[in-house]
């Protein structure tokens, strides 16, 4: 699943234990592991990514 936000994609994946946030920008890549303990659901996971400063 992808989402945008502010003009970067952000790319989900699950990973088993944790989903895999990825962003690709130029050459820079940026992965972040976020466990399934604080978002059970992709679509959890979607809404973190909307809802924090951190993306």
């Amino acid at each position: 699943m992808n989402v945008e936000k502010n003009g970067s994609i952000y790319t989900i994946s699950d990973q088993g234990a944790f989903w895999k946030i990825e962003s690709v920008s130029g050459k820079l890549a940026v992965c972040y592991k976020l466990p399934k303990s604080d978002c059970a659901t992709i679509d959890d996971v979607r809404a973190y990514i909307l809802e924090s400063d951190l993306f």
